[in-house]
């Protein structure tokens, strides 16, 4: 997704296997809000990267998990 046709064809063409396959794409490295929706527009719903947060541990993941969870739950 860096703004050259020939990105967003490897993505299209990636996601267009995962739906062959039945598959869930989770997009990695999403950085900003316009790659978030482009991936979204092309059917990916799911992405990380530092858009949402920061890097962390597997401890810290499920912690930061059950707070937006508990949130929710409020």
């Amino acid at each position: 997704m860096d703004g050259s046709t020939q990105g967003e064809g490897i993505v299209c063409a990636i996601l267009d296997l995962a739906r062959t396959m039945n598959m869930t794409v989770v997009a990695e490295g999403v950085e900003t809000a316009e790659q978030q929706a482009k991936l979204r527009a092309l059917g990916c719903h799911f992405g990380q990267g530092y858009l949402f947060d920061r890097p962390v541990d597997a401890g810290s993941a499920f912690d930061l998990l059950l707070k937006k969870l508990d949130e929710r739950l409020e």
